[in-house]
């Protein structure tokens, strides 16, 4: 996905605004928010998001017996205690706090519905101001594939040239980087906590706006990520990060506590 660490104090779910689109299954915006509520439901009605509604797409229901709700608050905490909070990616603070990250929740049970549900996704990110909407996490807790599975089949399209030949026209706009469970590198140990850098607690399909990308790299602030996060995650250590995702957990089964884990 995309990082950075924290500059001023966590946020919870306290400080979340969630508003629901409509031109996906099951989607939000996460951003800071001050009001009383944690879930405040609202709904955008820009003509360039409703064009790209597809008929059949429905609400999912719970997902391997987590509600949909958990499904996003899972999420959200995986943004800011891993992906944030452990300064894995230049991309993710900004945008998390201007409140211009979508989660889209799909119901796909295949590889085929969840590319299908990407395609609309990448058309959705695309007719929307930047301001609005930055970066998009397509999250599918329905799919049941294991890691080697879905690196064949939707990992694939980190590469540019699979990108276009999946989804044409895309490929110069949009930047894939995906994320599974047991996400691991090839040539690393199991138990090496450099596979943490990929690890979701959802397979999750992340669409990176290329031009966001582009300010990342002239800023500098892509200079040597790959070394910096093999440092960062072995210097936190396996058992950190099994706690961190342990809580991850907890929270998907609704077993959540106040968490504040240190970073």
């Amino acid at each position: 996905m995309f990082s950075s660490s924290m500059a001023a104090g966590r946020l919870t779910m306290a400080h979340l605004v969630i508003l629901c689109f409509t031109w996906s299954s099951s989607a939000y915006l996460v951003g800071a928010w001050t009001g009383p509520s944690a879930f405040r439901p609202g709904t955008l009605t820009s003509p360039r998001m409703m064009t790209v509604m597809p008929d059949d797409f429905a609400p999912p229901v719970a997902t391997f017996g987590v509600p949909d709700e958990r499904v996003l608050q899972t999420t959200i905490q995986w943004v800011q205690d891993a992906v944030v909070g452990l300064n894995l990616c230049p991309f993710a603070e900004a945008p998390l706090r201007a409140g211009a990250i979508r989660v889209a929740i799909t119901r796909a049970e295949t590889v085929e519905d969840l590319l299908g549900c990407v395609d609309v996704e990448c058309a959705g990110l695309l007719a929307t101001p930047e301001e609005d909407v930055a970066t998009t996490l397509v999250v599918a807790p329905h799919l049941d594939i294991d890691f080697v599975a879905f690196h064949h089949s939707v990992a694939g399209l980190e590469d540019e040239d699979i990108l276009e030949e999946a989804f044409p026209g895309y490929a110069d706009r949009i930047m894939v980087v995906c994320f599974h469970p047991h996400h691991a590198w090839a040539g690393v140990p199991e138990n090496d906590a450099l596979n943490y850098e990929k690890r979701a607690p959802f397979p999750i399909v992340n669409l990176l706006r290329t031009t966001m990308v582009d300010k990342a790299i002239q800023a500098g602030l892509t200079v040597d990520i790959a070394e910096r996060n093999q440092a960062r995650l072995r210097l936190e250590g396996i058992e950190k990060l099994q706690a961190v995702y342990a809580q991850l957990r907890a929270t998907a089964a609704g077993n959540s506590a106040e968490h504040s884990p240190k970073t």
